[in-house]
């Protein structure tokens, strides 16, 4: 009974849970792409942030398309304005990463404690 194990899928979520979550993170990079694959996305400039989530060291990838989320957030995200800033990400899960459908920014005073559970929370 030897079952195959896929490599390369270091995903912190289990394939039970549902594709759409929340969390809490900071964003510590971003990355300006242009979509060339052929798909809805064509043409668009999207953002590739590498952000961290509570109570993990590794960063995640978060893709922000401006067809998915308000014309605040990707200003933001296009302007910078979200450095030292703490967000709670309303984010669909996709095979390299995730998709930022909204987000909720935190109050400054609030800290990421590598000591607490992270915050996962489905939303419909």
């Amino acid at each position: 009974m030897n079952k195959k194990i896929k490599r390369g899928n270091s995903s912190p979520i289990s394939p039970n849970q549902p594709n759409k979550q929340e969390w809490i993170g900071e964003i510590i990079t971003r990355k300006r792409k242009k979509v060339y694959k052929e798909n809805e996305f064509q043409g668009n400039i999207i953002y590739k942030l590498k952000v961290i989530a509570e109570a993990e060291e590794k960063p995640r990838n978060l893709f922000v398309y401006p067809n998915l989320v308000s014309k605040e957030i990707f200003s933001t995200v296009e302007q910078s304005d979200y450095i030292y800033k703490k967000y709670l990400f309303f984010c669909e899960r996709i095979k390299w990463g995730w998709i930022l459908h909204n987000w909720e920014e935190l109050p400054v005073n609030s800290h990421i404690s590598k000591n607490k559970e992270p915050i996962l929370r489905n939303y419909a």
